[in-house]
């Protein structure tokens, strides 16, 4: 596919079209670099209507801490 040009991401694929993984020597490392990354993430860009891009950081950023029980 090119990269020259914007693409439509259709409805019907997974919302998880990114994902981080982090790791570190320990789990709390590994916890720590997650927070970090939720923290410094930034999604740019417009939807096709020209709106935000909704995304769920908010929802990770609040509730990171239960999330990331292993």
């Amino acid at each position: 596919m090119p990269t020259d040009r914007s693409y439509a991401i259709p409805s019907e694929y997974d919302p998880n079209l990114a994902l981080a993984l982090v790791w570190g020597d320990t789990m709390e490392e590994a916890k720590d670099r997650g927070r970090r990354f939720l923290a410094e993430v930034a999604i740019e860009g417009s939807n096709a209507a020209g709106g935000q891009i909704m995304t769920n950081l908010p929802y990770l950023q609040e509730n990171i801490a239960r999330l990331l029980t292993f």
